[in-house]
């Protein structure tokens, strides 16, 4: 069993690949899986993120899949390929689930992104999906997780977002995706400034 730090790089390592396909000559198909080999290899010519200098393998790949908390990855049923379920900034079919929001929705984030989606929405992102959480305390947790400067939490109005034409989606981990959106939707509803700011 590795340990948390080596399991933190390698699940880091492994979003900028699956989200971003951004190794030289990696790509991802049009549901977002690339071969398990494939992810092996490109992490093992890119960055050496085990930080022991201890090549990454198929073994060690299931490893943080299985362990990763937030369930941000995801194997095919024959455990030959791997995906992220969300967050990606290239175009890829993740076959989420309907979900059709009943009240607000939240979004995490930190104080010195406040000014900007106030003023432009939620369109600053390279990201094509933004992720919204379902509770507040749920978006607090991604706030506090996000750790540079203090969190804040958005209340999203997502009926109107639904009434003006957005579809939302449920990803395999239980994160609500939909498309970015302009200003005018997301009102900051909790600040938390780092102290001494």
């Amino acid at each position: 069993m590795m340990d948390e730090e080596r399991s933190r790089a390698l699940s880091k390592g492994m979003a900028g690949l699956l989200r971003h396909a951004n190794a030289p000559g990696f790509t991802l198909d049009a549901e977002g899986f690339a071969g398990v080999e494939a992810v092996v290899a490109a992490i093992n010519a890119t960055s050496r993120p085990t930080g022991l200098g201890v090549s990454f393998d198929a073994g060690m790949l299931a490893e943080v899949v299985g362990g990763d908390p937030k369930g941000r990855f995801e194997l095919s049923g024959d455990g030959r390929r791997v995906r992220a379920v969300s967050g990606h900034s290239v175009a890829v079919d993740l076959s989420l689930r309907p979900y059709a929001p009943g009240g607000p929705l939240w979004f995490g984030t930190v104080v010195d992104m406040v000014d900007r989606i106030v003023a432009e929405g939620m369109t600053g992102s390279a990201k094509l999906k933004v992720r919204l959480s379902d509770s507040l305390d749920a978006a607090m947790e991604v706030a506090i997780a996000r750790g540079c400067g203090g969190p804040a939490v958005f209340e999203v109005d997502a009926q109107r977002l639904a009434r003006d034409g957005w579809t939302f989606g449920l990803a395999a981990n239980g994160e609500i995706l939909v498309d970015r959106f302009g200003p005018g939707y997301a009102t900051p509803c909790v600040m938390a400034p780092v102290p001494g700011r």
